[in-house]
């Protein structure tokens, strides 16, 4: 959609190469629906990985959070930090890559913030 705004073809009529265009204008205008998409899409294969490997789907000679979130939980009732400990790194690691990702979207695009103060 972006390649048939009117910047674009006015880019191409001055006499804007391909390669210019692309890196000038496409790539500027669609960075932060990229980076919010990643942003997005990173920790659901966190999670995605965690929820078949907590259900024994997978390689397991690999450690995962899942892995270690499900040999937990025969020991919840008298060692509840067994199961809370990767929890809680699989909760912040995620939490991390929304914070990098906001972090991103406001450095790539100051004025888009400055717009919603």
């Amino acid at each position: 959609s972006i390649s048939e705004e009117e910047f674009i073809k006015a880019s191409r009529i001055s006499g804007a190469s391909t390669y210019q265009v692309i890196r000038g204008h496409v790539v500027s205008n669609a960075a932060s629906s990229i980076i919010t998409q990643l942003t997005l899409l990173i920790p659901g294969f966190l999670l995605a990985e965690a929820q078949l490997a907590f259900l024994g789907i997978g390689d397991s000679t690999v450690p995962s959070w899942g892995q270690l979130i499900s040999a937990g939980r025969s020991d919840l009732s008298f060692a509840p930090w067994i199961v809370l400990a990767p929890g809680i790194v699989l909760f912040l690691t995620i939490l991390a890559f929304n914070f990098l990702g906001d972090a991103l979207l406001d450095a790539l695009n100051p004025e888009a913030e400055a717009e919603n103060e």
